[in-house]
């Protein structure tokens, strides 16, 4: 019997899932940008007006990384773990694309994944065999679980 996941917390999750990251990094850089423009007064008196837009695009992107993190939650508490291999992998600045494949009851599915390409996730370009955390609900849908445990070297031992 394949092994049950333990569900990754939310850092790990922003550092390893592309959806999950943009939705934190989107309102951070809109504040940042605010109060450097507010703090050193180069908005003029007129940049108090945009604190509404940055609150509203906070909240939006705040929701979609709350929703995106019930989606992965819910995914890893039904996942288990099984043995992969990376087809290809490609990045381009901070997005990554990781194409692999795995078996799972009998069948063989590919899978293509986006990441968050940062340090914490860049050392997957040098594995060939991975971790694959799938959906025994939906066996298509899975995710490369070296990422979300933060261990290049999380592999099950009898591989």
């Amino acid at each position: 019997m394949p092994e049950k996941l333990p569900i990754p917390g939310l850092w790990k999750v922003i550092e390893a899932d592309y959806p999950a990251w943009l939705g934190f990094v989107i309102p951070t850089a809109a504040w940042v940008f605010f109060l450097f423009l507010w703090l050193t007064k180069i908005g003029g008196p007129e940049i108090v007006r945009m604190a509404g837009p940055v609150s509203l695009l906070t909240a939006i992107c705040l929701t979609w990384l709350a929703i995106r993190y019930a989606i992965l939650r819910a995914h890893f508490s039904r996942a288990v773990k099984v043995p992969g291999k990376i087809v290809r992998y490609l990045h381009l600045q901070d997005l990554g694309r990781v194409i692999y494949t795995y078996v799972y009851n009998g069948q063989e599915y590919r899978v293509t994944n986006y990441i968050h390409a940062s340090t914490r996730t860049l050392f997957i370009d040098k594995l060939t065999e991975i971790s694959v955390a799938v959906d025994t609900r939906n066996p298509r849908s899975a995710l490369v679980w070296n990422l979300y445990s933060g261990k290049p070297e999380d592999r099950d031992e009898e591989e």
